[in-house]
């Protein structure tokens, strides 16, 4: 959405929950010796980089959803009372 920005606290957030299971197994493959840090280090930048850019969109989504669902509530206690029935007039 062009308006809407994920705030940076929940986008931090969103991001540790969905890269943490990469950079575990980037971090036991380290551990086991299957890996040299230096490529493990680049490839977790770029693991968080790309989750970034799919999180960040994905959050700013849901921020125009929520300031949608905010806008019909305000507007559903303001109005008055809207009548059951109208009579049809034709053109």
């Amino acid at each position: 959405m062009p308006g809407h920005r994920a705030r940076p606290r929940r986008l931090f957030l969103a991001l540790a929950g969905v890269s943490a299971p990469a950079l575990l197994a980037l971090a036991l493959l380290v551990a086991g010796g299957w890996l040299a840090f230096w490529p493990a280090a680049i490839a977790g930048a770029g693991v968080v980089l790309g989750l970034a850019l799919i999180v960040r969109t994905h959050l700013a989504h849901l921020e125009a959803v929520a300031d949608a669902i905010r806008l019909v509530a305000a507007r559903r206690y303001r109005c008055r009372a809207v009548p059951a029935r109208r009579r049809w007039r034709p053109p």
